[in-house]
């Protein structure tokens, strides 16, 4: 989390201690303001914060190197995958690259966070448009 407020040293007031201290009430009523608040309508995550979260998750995406390394993105149904299938894959790589392993279930989630499109088949979840770099053209997985 950046902290994109900071005060140099210069400018930090060194009395600011005795003078909290002297607006304890004022403070005091602010803080029962907020709980009521709170009490009333709960937390709301600020957007500062959601959009930090949602690059924190997508840079730390351990699918997104396997898929960089391995596959090139196409529109093509026929280059289909299930999260099972991926998550085969992808774990005997993590195994040689010494990353942690996924679930499919986790598979799953990460494609969707990459915006990797999926649709059901005969009842299954099968992600498209994952063609092997051995089999072939197709967009590299750069833009992430």
């Amino acid at each position: 989390m950046n902290f994109e407020n900071q005060v140099p040293e210069h400018k930090q007031d060194v009395q600011l201690a005795s003078k909290l201290a002297a607006e304890l009430p004022g403070i005091f009523n602010w803080a029962l303001a907020g709980l009521r608040e709170y009490l009333v309508g709960g937390l709301h995550e600020p957007t500062a914060i959601a959009s930090a979260v949602a690059q924190y998750r997508h840079e730390q995406n351990p699918l997104k190197d396997f898929l960089i390394e391995r596959y090139v993105r196409t529109d093509a149904y026929e280059d289909s995958k299930t999260a099972g299938e991926l998550a085969k894959e992808y774990n005997t790589w993590a195994k040689i690259t010494r990353v942690r392993q996924l679930t499919p279930n986790s598979v799953g989630m990460a494609l969707r966070s990459l915006q990797v499109q999926s649709r059901s088949l005969a009842g299954r979840t099968v992600f498209y448009g994952l063609r092997s770099k051995d089999a072939g053209a197709g967009q590299q997985f750069t833009a992430w």
